[in-house]
């Protein structure tokens, strides 16, 4: 690290203001002054470059093969390179025949890793060092918003995120010439520290690098600089910067500036500055860490009640409160997330602000470390992070080490810090001596099976040695948190927590994200923090609480438009009787239809097809035991439904496809209710869309819709005939008929289409995404891309 202080004269009075503690997060609040040079590419981005250091490293029958560098940054994020990735192309110089991608041993094909390109022409075509040219619109867009030429908001400009290595960062992006100043009230004993570097550029001109920069920070007090630090980057090196003001200037109005040299030139000096702050530092930071354990159970915990002891969460538990009847609002990951750190239902994500995005106002340092790809960046999951870092399937002993290096590197700073550990999610890979602790050495499937593998599994002993696995995978994350756990202070605030849970058969399913049994959306909640005396509580709570009990428990307002409910009193012996009066909405399904779920004063009513079914969970809290509820639900439910959720639940006609996937082929689909039709959408989770034409609803898009819903302009008890129409482009028309005493009818190539009443929700505006083109190969790791269907 490098410091340097510097004094006034003696001269000076006393502050004009009293000095206070403060932090002041410079890359969250708007510049005094800002200027900055140009992107400094030495030649204009064009939309192909040409493949670096390309070489003949082999031949085949009828083929030679060649092999070079990619000229970007990275194209993977994953593990495989069966797939073109999304944007990127390669050619010829002078046009070409069509390249196939992944094409095998033979001529006209190529294929990429994560660093190289390699392409297989005939014998008769040899390639020259620069006949192959790529594209990737990834790296071109990320390079295109490095001009600073072009900016037309300096303060956007500026202030923004970086992808370092796996991390995402929030700071200060200055090419230099540059300087970014801030007025402030310097406060009692500051420091002003940050991280400077050079990027790394997206796309690489051979032969062109930065010849380094100097990247400096100071404070200014009267014209005078009172305390500065500076230092000389390459390209590969960056460098720690601390400037320590004399105590005597606190109270002082000052001006703090970050500033940006170039070396010989300025080529390629895209200067950063990692969340630059000016702050009173403490004896020793707050601390909050919260434990997210992707895809855990809590009945497969030794404090929930199972038999196969946790050692490590049981003892946090023992000195903190566990809250019993703890639950999500979904059964996957994305809409739990976003829900458990805005304290707002998944829906409202686009417009909510986040737990960490309020503590970084008030000077918090903020990290999250994570590695289930529906939370990457791509997915937008960064947003207010001050440090978001990536690593796809990291395990669990590796992903607690990293973290607590962090934790150790501003410890005189508030901290939140979330880690998320991903081994209870598939494929599993826990490695000896948990992968033989409940099954022995024998494996009846392969031991990285997927979720389809889950699927078909029909013997129960195979599906024993599926559960098994998975508790020890539980084993292995409870053995990798020891190391955490005791490495924590007696004063942190702890929160053990799960996104969802896991099916193993329980109601006939496996894995999740298909159903809203309690194995998959009653998750483990776990509070440790000072003055909390342990206990445990059945209370009604739902990962909605999560953020503005943390908030609470910091002394921070809580923002009136949280849905969630802060749990402070109940942490401090409080009956809850306002939380067991509330309901909670669970759904937002990720696989199948749309399936909703309403829990009211112990009762769980949950709508599927045709079928709504109430448990009285404390009788029933296996679910074993229905008591039915007409198809719809009651108007109470929908009442209840609609008013938690800020959303018309209605009863529906819903027409879905064979298996709910896909039609058999792309065609026309026409829906004839025989009554006028109000509105028709597609289900929560398919592409397409619907059109309505009277007592007809005609299905768009390509590919058609899985399910579509129909709300007539009468009631559904009206509504006595539905013909379903469906043309395939190569076939002869197909129609069926419900008469509302059967769902489930035959189908085009012998499949079944279902139509029956649901419950739905009217669509809203913003719709939980499911999917990113960037992600598909993690998506495809997890089981959730399945190109045979």
């Amino acid at each position: 690290m490098l410091l340097a202080v510097l004094a006034l004269g003696c001269g000076v009075g006393p502050p004009p203001v009293d000095p206070i503690d403060a932090v002041f997060p410079l890359a969250l609040m708007a510049p005094t002054d800002l200027r900055f040079g140009s992107s400094h590419r030495p030649t204009p981005l064009v939309d192909w470059v040409p493949l670096l250091d390309l070489k003949r490293v082999g031949q085949g029958a009828g083929y030679v093969e060649y092999r070079g560098k990619l000229p970007f940054r990275s194209v993977f994020l994953s593990h495989s390179a069966a797939r073109q990735p999304a944007g990127l192309g390669m050619r010829l110089k002078g046009g070409s025949p069509r390249f196939v991608y992944a094409g095998g041993l033979r001529p006209w094909t190529w294929i990429v890793d994560k660093h190289n390109i390699t392409v297989r022409v005939p014998e008769d075509r040899p390639l020259t060092a620069d006949s192959v040219e790529v594209s990737y619109q990834k790296a071109f867009r990320i390079e295109a918003s490095r001009d600073g030429a072009s900016a037309k908001d300096p303060a956007a400009f500026a202030l923004r995120t970086e992808e370092i290595g796996a991390t995402v960062t929030r700071g200060v992006y200055l090419p230099p010439p540059g300087e970014a100043s801030w007025d402030v009230v310097v406060p009692n004993r500051a420091v002003l520290r940050t991280r400077a570097e050079l990027l790394r550029p997206e796309v690489t001109i051979e032969g062109v690098k930065s010849t380094g920069a100097t990247a400096s920070i100071q404070v200014v007090v009267d014209g005078a600089v009172v305390a500065s630090a500076s230092c000389d980057l390459t390209p590969s090196v960056g460098c720690d910067l601390e400037a320590v003001v004399p105590a005597h200037l606190a109270g002082f109005p000052a001006t703090v500036q970050l500033l940006s040299e170039a070396g010989d030139d300025a080529t390629l000096d895209w200067m950063f500055f990692r969340d630059p702050v000016l702050l009173t530092p403490k004896d020793q930071g707050r601390r909050v860490i919260i434990v997210f354990v992707d895809t855990l159970r809590a009945d497969r915990l030794g404090t929930y009640g199972a038999a196969r002891k946790t050692a490590n969460i049981d003892a946090l538990a023992d000195s903190a409160v566990v809250f019993e009847q703890a639950r999500s609002v979904a059964p996957w990951t994305l809409p739990s997330v976003r829900t458990a750190f805005t304290g707002r239902q998944p829906e409202e994500w686009d417009d909510a602000r986040t737990l960490h995005g309020l503590l970084a106002e008030r000077g918090w340092k903020t990290a999250a470390y994570v590695n289930n790809a529906f939370i990457a960046p791509a997915m937008g999951m960064d947003r207010e992070w001050g440090a978001y870092d990536y690593n796809f399937l990291h395990n669990a002993p590796g992903q607690v080490r990293f973290v607590l290096g962090e934790l150790d590197k501003q410890p005189d700073r508030d901290q939140l810090v979330l880690f998320q550990l991903m081994d209870n999610h598939l494929p599993y890979n826990e490695p000896e001596p948990f992968a033989s602790m409940y099954v022995g050495t024998q494996h009846p499937v392969p031991r990285r099976y997927g979720l389809y593998d889950m699927e078909d599994m029909k013997d129960p002993a195979v599906r024993k040695y599926a559960s098994d696995r998975y508790d020890q995978t539980v084993q292995f994350v409870d053995s990798a948190l020891g190391e955490l756990f005791a490495a924590l202070r007696p004063d942190d605030i702890v929160i053990l927590h799960s996104d969802h849970g896991e099916e193993l058969w329980d109601h006939g399913g496996a894995e999740h994200g298909h159903a809203l049994w309690d194995e998959l959306v009653r998750v483990p909640l776990i509070v440790r923090a000072p003055g909390i005396s342990p206990s445990r509580n059945d209370v009604p709570v739902s990962l909605l609480d999560l953020a503005p009990t943390v908030l609470d428990l910091l002394g921070e307002p809580v923002p009136p438009e949280m849905d969630g409910s802060s749990l402070l009193s109940v942490l401090r012996g409080g009956d809850g009787a306002d939380l067991r009066a509330r309901p909670q909405v669970i759904g937002r399904t990720l696989r199948n239809q749309d399936s909703w779920a309403l829990l009211d004063h112990g009762t769980k009513s949950i709508a599927t097809l045709h079928t709504v079914s109430a448990f009285d969970l404390a009788k029933d809290p296996g679910e074993l035991s229905p008591r039915a509820v007409q198809p719809g639900g009651t108007a109470e439910m929908r009442e209840a439904l609609s008013s938690t959720l800020g959303r018309t639940f209605v009863p529906v006609l819903s027409v879905r496809a064979p298996g709910n996937k896909r039609w058999p082929v792309d065609g026309a689909l026409q829906i004839d209710i025989g009554v006028p039709v109000r509105a028709a959408w597609q289900g929560l989770n398919n592409p397409g869309g619907a059109a309505v034409k009277g007592n007809v609803v005609e299905a768009t898009g390509r590919p058609l819709p899985g399910e579509i819903y129909v709300l007539p302009e009468v009631p559904l008890t009206d509504v006595r005939r539905v013909e379903v129409r469906y043309t395939s482009p190569s076939g002869a028309p197909w129609t069926t008929e419900w008469t509302g005493e059967t769902v489930s009818l035959p189908g085009p190539g012998g499949h079944t289409v279902t139509v029956g009443i649901d419950l739905v929700p009217v669509p809203a505006d913003v719709e939980v995404p499911t999917s990113n083109e960037e992600l598909d190969e993690q998506l495809r790791t997890l089981g959730y891309v399945n190109d045979d269907e």
